[in-house]
Protein backbone atom coordinates (compact mmCIF):
# COMPACT_ATOMS: atom_id res chain seq x y z
CA UNK A 1 0.00 0.00 0.00
CA UNK A 2 1.05 3.19 -1.05
CA UNK A 3 2.25 6.22 1.19
CA UNK A 4 -0.31 8.23 -0.52
CA UNK A 5 -3.39 5.45 -0.04
CA UNK A 6 -2.23 5.97 3.38
CA UNK A 7 -2.49 9.26 3.97
CA UNK A 8 -5.74 9.04 1.77
CA UNK A 9 -7.43 6.59 3.97
CA UNK A 10 -6.19 8.49 7.54
CA UNK A 11 -7.32 11.62 6.50
CA UNK A 12 -11.24 10.06 5.59
CA UNK A 13 -10.93 8.35 8.92
CA UNK A 14 -10.13 11.38 11.04
CA UNK A 15 -12.85 13.65 9.31
CA UNK A 16 -15.63 10.62 9.52
CA UNK A 17 -14.16 10.57 13.57
CA UNK A 18 -14.24 14.46 13.83
CA UNK A 19 -18.09 14.49 12.93
CA UNK A 20 -19.21 11.98 14.79
CA UNK A 21 -17.44 13.84 18.36
CA UNK A 22 -19.19 17.25 17.41
CA UNK A 23 -22.68 15.84 16.41
CA UNK A 24 -22.54 13.96 19.71
CA UNK A 25 -21.16 16.99 21.72
CA UNK A 26 -23.55 19.21 19.82
CA UNK A 27 -26.54 17.01 20.85
CA UNK A 28 -26.10 17.19 24.96
CA UNK A 29 -25.66 21.16 24.54
CA UNK A 30 -29.20 21.07 22.51
CA UNK A 31 -30.74 18.65 24.65
CA UNK A 32 -29.33 20.55 27.70
CA UNK A 33 -31.20 23.92 25.94
CA UNK A 34 -34.31 22.07 25.02
CA UNK A 35 -35.18 21.03 28.20
CA UNK A 36 -34.23 24.64 29.74
CA UNK A 37 -36.00 26.78 27.35
CA UNK A 38 -38.68 24.53 25.72
CA UNK A 39 -38.50 26.06 21.95
CA UNK A 40 -39.87 24.02 19.06
CA UNK A 41 -36.52 25.65 17.16
CA UNK A 42 -34.27 23.91 19.57
CA UNK A 43 -35.87 20.66 19.41
CA UNK A 44 -35.85 20.92 15.43
CA UNK A 45 -32.03 21.95 16.03
CA UNK A 46 -31.32 19.05 18.16
CA UNK A 47 -33.35 16.53 15.91
CA UNK A 48 -31.04 18.01 12.67
CA UNK A 49 -28.10 17.12 15.11
CA UNK A 50 -29.35 13.33 15.78
CA UNK A 51 -29.66 13.36 12.49
CA UNK A 52 -25.90 14.34 11.45
CA UNK A 53 -24.72 11.84 14.26
CA UNK A 54 -26.44 9.42 12.79
CA UNK A 55 -25.23 10.42 8.88
CA UNK A 56 -21.68 10.71 10.28
CA UNK A 57 -21.71 7.37 12.14
CA UNK A 58 -23.01 5.51 9.14
CA UNK A 59 -20.67 7.51 7.32
CA UNK A 60 -17.91 6.31 9.37
CA UNK A 61 -18.42 2.21 8.96
CA UNK A 62 -19.29 3.10 5.31
CA UNK A 63 -15.95 4.29 4.39
CA UNK A 64 -14.07 1.79 6.48
CA UNK A 65 -16.08 -0.86 4.76
CA UNK A 66 -15.42 1.15 1.20
CA UNK A 67 -11.89 1.15 2.21
CA UNK A 68 -11.55 -2.84 1.95
CA UNK A 69 -9.71 -3.26 -1.23
CA UNK A 70 -11.37 -5.74 -3.66
CA UNK A 71 -11.47 -9.78 -2.98
CA UNK A 72 -12.29 -13.06 -4.15
CA UNK A 73 -15.75 -12.27 -2.89
CA UNK A 74 -16.19 -9.01 -4.49
CA UNK A 75 -14.20 -8.26 -7.22
CA UNK A 76 -15.33 -4.80 -8.01
CA UNK A 77 -14.04 -4.06 -4.81
CA UNK A 78 -17.04 -2.50 -1.43
CA UNK A 79 -17.38 0.63 -2.54
CA UNK A 80 -21.29 0.62 -3.29
CA UNK A 81 -21.24 0.14 0.80
CA UNK A 82 -21.16 4.12 0.43
CA UNK A 83 -24.43 4.28 -1.04
CA UNK A 84 -26.08 1.43 1.38
CA UNK A 85 -25.23 4.11 4.32
CA UNK A 86 -26.79 6.81 1.95
CA UNK A 87 -30.12 5.04 1.35
CA UNK A 88 -30.39 4.31 5.46
CA UNK A 89 -29.42 7.96 5.89
CA UNK A 90 -31.93 8.95 3.40
CA UNK A 91 -34.83 6.54 4.98
CA UNK A 92 -34.03 7.63 8.14
CA UNK A 93 -34.19 11.46 7.76
CA UNK A 94 -37.71 10.59 5.69
CA UNK A 95 -39.00 8.91 9.30
CA UNK A 96 -37.58 12.50 11.54
CA UNK A 97 -39.39 14.73 9.05
CA UNK A 98 -42.57 13.28 9.58
CA UNK A 99 -41.91 13.41 14.08
CA UNK A 100 -41.03 16.96 13.15
CA UNK A 101 -43.77 17.85 10.94
CA UNK A 102 -46.74 16.80 13.71
CA UNK A 103 -44.59 18.33 17.03
CA UNK A 104 -44.70 21.58 14.31
CA UNK A 105 -48.69 21.70 14.47
CA UNK A 106 -48.95 20.30 17.64
CA UNK A 107 -46.83 23.72 18.89
CA UNK A 108 -49.06 25.93 15.93
CA UNK A 109 -52.12 24.35 18.04
CA UNK A 110 -50.81 24.76 21.66
CA UNK A 111 -48.48 27.34 21.71
CA UNK A 112 -45.78 27.26 24.58
CA UNK A 113 -43.73 30.25 25.90
CA UNK A 114 -39.71 30.30 26.20
CA UNK A 115 -37.80 30.83 29.14
CA UNK A 116 -33.78 31.44 30.03
CA UNK A 117 -33.26 32.94 26.60
CA UNK A 118 -29.41 34.18 27.09
CA UNK A 119 -28.58 30.45 28.30
CA UNK A 120 -30.19 29.28 24.87
CA UNK A 121 -28.36 31.57 22.53
CA UNK A 122 -25.25 31.42 24.24
CA UNK A 123 -25.41 27.30 23.64
CA UNK A 124 -26.37 28.16 20.10
CA UNK A 125 -23.18 29.95 19.34
CA UNK A 126 -21.10 27.94 20.62
CA UNK A 127 -22.40 25.13 18.40
CA UNK A 128 -22.20 27.47 15.37
CA UNK A 129 -18.05 27.94 16.34
CA UNK A 130 -17.98 24.18 16.91
CA UNK A 131 -19.57 23.19 13.86
CA UNK A 132 -17.50 26.45 11.54
CA UNK A 133 -14.05 24.68 12.45
CA UNK A 134 -15.52 21.13 11.58
CA UNK A 135 -15.89 22.73 8.42
CA UNK A 136 -12.89 24.02 8.25
CA UNK A 137 -11.33 20.59 8.69
CA UNK A 138 -13.76 18.99 6.40
CA UNK A 139 -12.82 21.38 3.51
CA UNK A 140 -9.20 20.52 4.22
CA UNK A 141 -9.98 16.49 3.82
CA UNK A 142 -12.06 17.35 0.48
CA UNK A 143 -9.79 19.24 -0.79
CA UNK A 144 -6.80 16.07 -0.24
CA UNK A 145 -9.39 13.49 -1.26
CA UNK A 146 -11.84 14.42 -3.04
CA UNK A 147 -14.23 11.81 -0.83
CA UNK A 148 -17.97 11.73 -1.79
CA UNK A 149 -18.71 10.57 1.59
CA UNK A 150 -17.33 13.74 3.44
CA UNK A 151 -18.89 16.05 1.01
CA UNK A 152 -22.23 14.61 1.98
CA UNK A 153 -21.57 14.86 5.54
CA UNK A 154 -20.02 18.47 5.05
CA UNK A 155 -23.97 19.20 3.62
CA UNK A 156 -25.18 18.16 6.67
CA UNK A 157 -23.19 20.54 8.78
CA UNK A 158 -23.61 23.50 6.42
CA UNK A 159 -27.08 23.31 6.65
CA UNK A 160 -26.20 23.30 10.48
CA UNK A 161 -24.81 26.93 10.52
CA UNK A 162 -27.48 27.67 8.60
CA UNK A 163 -30.14 26.47 11.05
CA UNK A 164 -28.39 27.45 14.14
CA UNK A 165 -28.45 31.05 13.14
CA UNK A 166 -32.07 30.74 12.69
CA UNK A 167 -33.20 28.98 15.78
CA UNK A 168 -31.68 32.34 17.32
CA UNK A 169 -33.20 34.18 15.34
CA UNK A 170 -36.70 32.73 16.04
CA UNK A 171 -35.81 32.09 19.61
CA UNK A 172 -35.39 36.43 20.26
CA UNK A 173 -38.51 36.97 18.04
CA UNK A 174 -40.56 34.61 20.09
CA UNK A 175 -39.24 36.15 23.38
CA UNK A 176 -39.53 39.41 22.92
CA UNK A 177 -42.24 39.80 20.92
CA UNK A 178 -44.59 37.14 22.12
CA UNK A 179 -45.12 36.05 18.60
CA UNK A 180 -44.96 32.52 19.52
CA UNK A 181 -46.25 30.74 16.26
CA UNK A 182 -42.42 31.82 14.77
CA UNK A 183 -41.08 28.97 17.02
CA UNK A 184 -43.37 26.73 15.30
CA UNK A 185 -43.00 27.93 12.09
CA UNK A 186 -39.31 27.40 11.86
CA UNK A 187 -39.40 24.25 13.27
CA UNK A 188 -41.97 23.42 10.31
CA UNK A 189 -39.53 24.90 7.67
CA UNK A 190 -36.88 22.58 9.02
CA UNK A 191 -39.15 19.36 8.30
CA UNK A 192 -39.62 20.63 5.07
CA UNK A 193 -35.76 21.10 4.64
CA UNK A 194 -35.57 17.52 6.15
CA UNK A 195 -37.89 16.14 3.98
CA UNK A 196 -35.86 17.31 0.63
CA UNK A 197 -32.94 16.43 1.97
CA UNK A 198 -34.57 12.62 2.60
CA UNK A 199 -35.24 12.62 -1.22
CA UNK A 200 -32.27 13.86 -2.46
CA UNK A 201 -30.29 11.47 -0.70
CA UNK A 202 -32.12 8.49 -1.48
CA UNK A 203 -32.58 9.33 -5.10
CA UNK A 204 -28.61 9.55 -5.69
CA UNK A 205 -28.00 6.76 -3.45
CA UNK A 206 -30.55 4.61 -5.32
CA UNK A 207 -29.39 5.41 -8.68
CA UNK A 208 -25.53 4.39 -7.45
CA UNK A 209 -26.81 0.89 -6.11
CA UNK A 210 -29.21 0.46 -9.60
CA UNK A 211 -26.21 1.51 -11.53
CA UNK A 212 -26.71 4.53 -13.13
CA UNK A 213 -24.92 6.31 -15.87
CA UNK A 214 -22.39 8.63 -15.58
CA UNK A 215 -23.91 11.87 -15.97
CA UNK A 216 -23.82 13.31 -20.26
CA UNK A 217 -20.79 15.44 -19.91
CA UNK A 218 -18.54 12.62 -18.28
CA UNK A 219 -19.85 10.50 -20.85
CA UNK A 220 -19.39 13.40 -24.01
CA UNK A 221 -15.58 13.71 -22.48
CA UNK A 222 -15.20 9.73 -22.37
CA UNK A 223 -16.07 9.77 -26.49
CA UNK A 224 -13.94 13.15 -26.93
CA UNK A 225 -10.78 11.60 -25.39
CA UNK A 226 -11.34 8.48 -26.91
CA UNK A 227 -11.86 9.59 -30.38
CA UNK A 228 -9.05 12.00 -30.13
CA UNK A 229 -7.02 8.82 -31.09
CA UNK A 230 -6.66 8.59 -34.87
CA UNK A 231 -6.10 5.27 -35.06
CA UNK A 232 -9.79 4.96 -33.15
CA UNK A 233 -12.61 4.93 -36.51
CA UNK A 234 -15.37 5.04 -33.69
CA UNK A 235 -16.76 4.08 -29.76
CA UNK A 236 -19.55 2.31 -29.52
CA UNK A 237 -21.60 0.18 -26.61
CA UNK A 238 -20.32 2.65 -23.97
CA UNK A 239 -21.58 1.78 -20.60
CA UNK A 240 -20.59 3.56 -17.44
CA UNK A 241 -21.41 3.73 -13.54
CA UNK A 242 -19.90 4.43 -10.11
CA UNK A 243 -19.41 3.28 -6.84
CA UNK A 244 -18.28 5.78 -4.52
CA UNK A 245 -15.80 7.38 -5.06
CA UNK A 246 -14.86 4.76 -8.07
CA UNK A 247 -15.95 5.15 -11.47
CA UNK A 248 -16.63 2.08 -14.18
CA UNK A 249 -16.40 2.39 -18.07
CA UNK A 250 -16.52 0.10 -20.66
CA UNK A 251 -16.85 0.49 -24.40
CA UNK A 252 -16.32 -0.84 -27.95
CA UNK A 253 -13.02 0.73 -29.41
CA UNK A 254 -13.18 -0.03 -33.50
CA UNK A 255 -10.24 -0.25 -35.33
CA UNK A 256 -8.91 -0.38 -38.68
CA UNK A 257 -8.63 -4.38 -39.54
CA UNK A 258 -5.32 -3.80 -41.60
CA UNK A 259 -3.78 -2.03 -38.08
CA UNK A 260 -1.76 -4.58 -36.42
CA UNK A 261 -2.36 -6.53 -33.19
CA UNK A 262 0.63 -5.22 -31.01
CA UNK A 263 -0.74 -1.42 -32.57
CA UNK A 264 -3.76 -1.58 -31.30
CA UNK A 265 -3.10 -2.76 -27.84
CA UNK A 266 -0.59 0.01 -27.84
CA UNK A 267 -3.30 2.41 -28.52
CA UNK A 268 -6.04 0.50 -26.14
CA UNK A 269 -3.38 1.40 -23.33
CA UNK A 270 -2.69 4.91 -24.43
CA UNK A 271 -6.57 5.40 -23.97
CA UNK A 272 -6.80 4.23 -20.53
CA UNK A 273 -4.23 6.43 -19.40
CA UNK A 274 -5.98 9.55 -20.93
CA UNK A 275 -9.22 8.57 -18.87
CA UNK A 276 -7.63 8.13 -15.82
CA UNK A 277 -5.78 11.54 -16.36
CA UNK A 278 -9.50 13.12 -15.96
CA UNK A 279 -11.00 10.59 -14.50
CA UNK A 280 -8.70 9.57 -11.00
CA UNK A 281 -9.57 6.39 -9.79
CA UNK A 282 -12.10 4.28 -12.51
CA UNK A 283 -11.94 0.51 -13.63
CA UNK A 284 -11.50 1.06 -17.69
CA UNK A 285 -12.61 -2.32 -20.01
CA UNK A 286 -11.63 -1.72 -23.53
CA UNK A 287 -13.07 -4.52 -26.32
CA UNK A 288 -10.83 -3.73 -29.63
CA UNK A 289 -12.99 -4.75 -32.48
CA UNK A 290 -12.43 -4.06 -36.46
CA UNK A 291 -13.98 -2.15 -38.43
CA UNK A 292 -14.20 -1.55 -42.28
CA UNK A 293 -15.52 2.20 -41.78
CA UNK A 294 -14.60 5.45 -42.21
CA UNK A 295 -13.53 7.51 -39.03
CA UNK A 296 -16.42 9.36 -36.98
CA UNK A 297 -15.45 12.27 -35.41
CA UNK A 298 -17.05 13.89 -32.28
Amino acid sequence: MSKTTVSYDKLLKKASLASILVAVTLIGLKLFTFFLTASAAILATLIDSSLDFFASLVNFFAIKSALVPADKDHRFGHEKAESLGGLMQGLFILGTSAFLFNESVERFLHPKGLAHLDTGLFIMLVSIIMTFFLLFFQSYVIKKTGSIAIKADKAHYQGDILMNIGVMVSMTATYFFNLSFIDALFALGVAVYLLITAIGIIREAFGILMDKELCANDRREIKKIVLSFEEVLDIKELKTRSAGKKMFIQFNALFSPNLPLQTVHKVSDEIEKELKKKFKDCDIIIHQEPSAEPKRFF
